[in-house]
């Protein structure tokens, strides 16, 4: 939690990041069923970005607040779904919208 603390403190230090509600996007990797299955627990969490699993990797970007115990607990939940759905966790990003073409974003977390 710590870890999350300060790399959020450092985030919203940054001009693009002043809002309160950020985007995660989450970098996931498995064979495409189990991406599919992922998918539709995501999508329950308000995901988007879920079109894409047939190349093995999915990048959903779930809303949040920029508070990092919000955070922390949204990625605990969607690891955790990755883990029953045997999805490996590459990396999450924090971003400023969901949109790809608009947002701006910076790493949160490698594993």
């Amino acid at each position: 939690m710590d870890e999350i603390r300060d790399k959020v403190t450092a985030i919203r230090a940054l001009p693009e990041f002043s809002s309160s509600d950020w985007w995660l996007t989450f970098y996931l990797t498995a064979p495409q069923e189990r991406l599919e299955r992922i998918a539709s627990h995501l999508r329950s969490l308000g995901a988007v970005n879920l079109d894409d699993a047939e190349g093995g990797f999915l990048y959903p970007k779930l809303p949040v607040r920029s508070d990092p115990s919000d955070i922390a607990n949204l990625v605990s939940q969607v690891r955790a779904l990755a883990v029953t759905e045997k999805v490996e966790t590459l990396s999450v990003d924090v971003d400023t919208s969901p949109d790809i073409a608009r947002s701006n974003f910076v790493e949160l977390m490698s594993f």
